[in-house]
């Protein structure tokens, strides 16, 4: 989203003076060496075409939002606090299953530091806006029907607990070998729920005082539009489960496919966050030390342009029409048959398959490969990553929810026809079979970095891991029938 949200506003802001991105040291490379990478990236090679000198804009803040005041020297913390008038507080740790303590200094104490910092450019009259990006399952626990409001935490031993006391809590235990984070989350299904609802929190309690406005999307998913349709650069959440049954390594998932996925496009959502700093930005209470009422804003998709796991099922298909080059078998995991379908409605008939579809095949590679030292990426490895992944995936894909998007259709009838056209968070013209094939064709060049010039290869190599899938599916079937045989010739004999 951050990357999206960066492009849009260099594009579709010409009188923005600077951007400063707060961007912290990784695998040896430093902010600036990073930023460049970034924007050498086929997301702003239009800009880059179009309006180099707009590059020169950003300027990479070394910092880390997991450290004390950000991590920002006091030399640049000066010159934010000079130059800057609109906060957008993006990071987040987005790993449903993050470490505990990790979770709670990026998501909880990093929003403390941004309302820190926050009222001290207030202190010097600049700040506009600080646009806070929650999530719409932030209190997915307490409700089917999630309102623009906020909802108080569930009731917990843990309430009074400061983050720093619950990261020593967690850490004390951990030493002793024990792991305490289902006893933290109570009713909460992650840590990534369990800290985005405490920030939320944060909020609430400590930031009244500025012009601070509460955006929750729900499941982010690739681009419908701008900057190119489909982008998407990372396997978070359903684009690694697809990614997984491009390459043939997922074959079966539970999901229930009569409900909705909640899916909104990281277009759609950076197109709304641009609105609510100008909304919050032009809303100012005259008497600036009064408390403000925070307004929070939906940004979902199954209120208007409702889709179902079962079409996202279908569309997986795609991955046919537009092979990945490092398929590791046939993707069966994106065909549906009468026999069997990806998608499984009972958790049981989900677990079956798994173990015939993904560990069976997993343990016989490997063994092979090491017999025949093979050197090669263990299959036990990546189904086991993988199996991770759709773990904390089912909590949604077995659940639906309905989200009030009052505040975010009002808005949408506030701003100019202009602004509408040209920050649309509307999808009411949305398409989602047009939208999945994109999305597919985005998944295989930029998350799985597939040459666009080898989908004819591709094509032919899936037709080979076709024929082998069906040798493999005889010899499964072979198999069976001799088992059947015996127990029927040991049960019955003649």
């Amino acid at each position: 989203m951050g990357k999206v949200l960066l492009e849009k506003l260099l594009r579709s802001c010409p009188e923005i003076n600077h951007i400063y991105v707060l961007t912290r040291t990784k695998r040896g490379q430093c902010p600036q060496d990073r930023m460049t990478n970034l924007l050498e990236g086929p997301l702003y090679t239009a800009l880059a075409e179009n309006s180099p000198d707009v590059l020169k804009k950003i300027s990479a803040i070394a910092g880390d939002v997991t450290e004390p005041n950000l991590g920002i020297s006091p030399s640049d913390e000066e010159m934010i606090i000079n130059n800057v008038s609109v906060i957008f507080h993006v990071a987040a740790t987005v790993k449903f299953d993050d470490v505990m303590s990790n979770a709670i200094k990026m998501n909880v104490k990093g929003t403390y530091s941004i309302i820190d910092l926050a009222r001290k450019i207030k202190k010097e009259g600049s700040l506009s806006s600080l646009v806070h990006v929650s999530t719409a399952y932030s209190h997915c626990y307490s409700s089917s029907i999630m309102e623009e409001k906020f909802y108080p935490m569930p009731k917990s031993r843990w309430n009074s607990s400061s983050p720093d006391e619950l990261i020593e809590l967690f850490e004390q235990a951990k030493a002793e070998g024990r792991d305490n984070t289902k006893d933290i989350l109570g009713i909460f299904p992650n840590t990534y729920i369990f800290t985005k609802a405490w920030a939320e929190k944060v909020v609430q309690e400590n930031a009244t005082d500025l012009p601070v406005v509460i955006m929750r999307p729900s499941i982010v998913v690739a681009s419908v539009k701008e900057p190119i349709p489909g982008w998407v650069d990372n396997l978070n959440g359903p684009t690694g489960i697809i990614a997984a049954a491009g390459v043939g390594l997922m074959q079966t998932i539970y999901a229930k496919r009569d409900k909705k996925a909640d899916l909104i496009p990281v277009d759609i959502s950076c197109n709304l966050l641009c609105a609510l700093a100008w909304k919050v930005g032009t809303e100012t209470p005259s008497d600036i030390q009064k408390p403000r009422e925070i307004q929070i804003y939906n940004n979902t998709s199954g209120s208007t342009v409702p889709v179902k796991w079962g079409e996202v099922e279908k569309a997986m298909g795609y991955l046919l029409k537009y092979p990945l080059e490092n398929m590791l078998w046939y993707p069966y995991g994106c065909t549906k048959s009468l026999w069997m379908s990806p998608m499984k409605n009972h958790k049981i008939q989900d677990r079956v398959c798994r173990v015939l579809f993904h560990w069976f095949p997993a343990y016989f590679i490997d063994t092979v490969s090491y017999i025949a030292r093979i050197k090669s990426t263990s299959r036990i490895k990546l189904v086991n990553r993988m199996e991770k992944a759709m773990h904390v995936l089912e909590y949604f894909s077995t659940r639906e929810w309905d989200w009030d998007t009052k505040n975010v259709e009002s808005l949408h009838t506030e701003i100019s026809l202009g602004d509408q056209s040209r920050y649309n968070f509307s999808l009411k013209n949305l398409k989602w079979e047009d939208y999945f094939e994109s999305t597919m064709q985005g998944t295989r060049q930029f998350a799985m970095k597939s040459d666009p010039k080898t989908i004819e290869a591709c094509r032919k190599r899936l037709t080979k891991f076709y024929v082998a899938h069906q040798v493999m599916k005889l010899i499964y079937w072979f198999m069976f029938y001799l088992l059947v045989s015996r127990i029927w010739a040991h049960v019955f004999p003649q």
